[in-house]
């Protein structure tokens, strides 16, 4: 069944907002088994708006439109699909007490122009929101397509969309399969080796790939399309094997579609008992703000020393003068120390240090801008690593705060604390 999304905005069109419902819009639907064959944009205009319907109605089955339908003057999409369905906007009276009950609950007063969220096409069939004040409608055209109007909020719109509009969807064509998906989450991979690897192994034309850099991870999911559920599962297990065996176990922290690389340490850690300590420099707090990101960071994180400065690395982590002197501040030596001074004030069980050039000045000849030095202890074993990330300043700053993360996961799992990125 082909799909079209409608999204409707005139700052989504200006680009004074990113849009991000069209794509999870279109993401759930592939993960669904639909097929999403046209994205449009259109300004907050009906004349625009009522003939993107009209276009799109003659050639898909299905419209889900996002946006303009809260109760400013600008919001037209209402007015634009029933210009197009040729018929009246009527009252909704079910709509106009659940708003009156929503502004009740907050003690406020029921304004005029709130009310005109509760006019929808007539003839369409009105569908509650949970999340928000603006209900939804399904209207069918009079091509048979059908269009369901969503609101333009991404929260609201993601909860209608699961608990409403893909069931909708599915008994409107049962015969759609959701396709079997598997997720591989790396570190330490370009996109260009993994996409080389992959295409080397010749994977059967039933399964799909696709990359998504999440910089500095890669992300890789491989859709099985297949009417056989049991086969289609083994094929796509033996393909999930081929790849792991062909790029390296040690380069993939994942197979969940949620987790993250900082998620993963935090699972890998509190599955052990462990605590992990930071000392950042170069990656300015990053680290640490990727980890406290996951609920449930404190059972297995202590803390970050943000020591940009020398100073600071001498008064807060104890950093020798003598060694920043003679050695520098980006060094083994001071890395070492970082690592040692932050496991000793944390009481952790395992201590990560970074310390680097962001740049775009202050290299040298020997330590050129990118360079990075990452010490790791647990009070018995101690291991400096150096990298060089030839990125933007910011881009560098995820990319050590990622080769943190992936030495604390390398460090519990017997892994290569030294490797080449691929």
């Amino acid at each position: 069944m082909e799909i079209a999304i409608l999204l409707i905005g005139d700052e989504v069109i200006t680009g004074q907002i990113a849009d991000s419902n069209g794509a999870f819009i279109a993401r759930m639907l592939r993960e669904s088994g639909f097929t999403v064959v046209e994205f449009r944009t259109v300004r907050d205009q009906v004349a625009e708006i009522e003939r993107a319907v009209r276009e799109l109605s003659s050639r898909v089955k299905v419209i889900i439109s996002s946006g303009g339908l809260g109760p400013t003057s600008d919001d037209l999409t209402r007015d634009g699909i029933t210009a197009a369905l040729g018929v009246p906007l009527t009252l909704s009276e079910s709509s106009l007490r659940n708003m009156e009950e929503r502004y009740r609950a907050r003690s406020l007063p029921l304004n005029r122009i709130s009310e005109r969220q509760c006019f929808f096409p007539e003839g369409s069939v009105i569908y509650p929101n949970p999340v928000g004040t603006a209900d939804t409608f399904c209207a069918e055209l009079p091509s048979g397509c059908f269009i369901f109007s969503l609101p333009g909020v991404p929260k609201e719109l993601k909860t209608i969309f699961t608990d409403q509009v893909l069931p909708w969807l599915f008994t409107l064509a049962p015969e759609i399969t959701p396709p079997i998906a598997h997720h591989l989450k790396c570190f330490g991979v370009s996109e260009s080796h993994l996409g080389s690897v992959v295409e080397s192994l010749a994977l059967p034309k039933s399964i799909v790939i696709g990359y998504r850099p999440v910089t500095p991870e890669l992300w890789l999911r491989l859709t099985e399309y297949s009417s056989n559920r049991e086969g289609g599962s083994a094929v796509l297990r033996d393909a999930v094997a081929r790849i792991r065996s062909a790029v390296g176990d040690e380069f993939f922290f994942s197979e969940d579609e949620k987790e993250t690389l900082a998620s993963s340490v935090g699972a890998l850690l509190t599955a052990r008992g462990a605590t992990v300590a930071f000392a950042e420099s170069c990656s300015g707090g990053r680290i640490a703000d990727l980890i406290v990101s996951n609920a449930g960071a404190s059972a297995y994180f202590k803390g970050s020393l943000v020591t940009y400065a020398n100073d600071a690395k001498e008064n807060f982590l104890g950093v020798s003068h003598e060694a920043l002197e003679r050695f520098g501040a980006v060094s083994p030596a001071v890395a070492l120390q970082m690592a040692h001074g932050a496991k000793v004030r944390s009481n952790a069980t395992l201590a990560v240090s970074v310390t680097g050039i962001a740049g775009p000045d202050g290299g040298s000849e020997e330590k050129p801008v990118g360079t990075v030095f990452f010490g790791i202890t647990d009070g018995v074993t101690e291991v400096v690593v150096r990298k060089q990330f030839l990125r933007d300043r910011n881009t560098f700053r995820a990319f050590c705060a990622g080769t943190a993360l992936d030495l604390v996961r390398r460090f519990i799992l017997g892994f290569p604390l030294e490797f080449e990125r691929r």
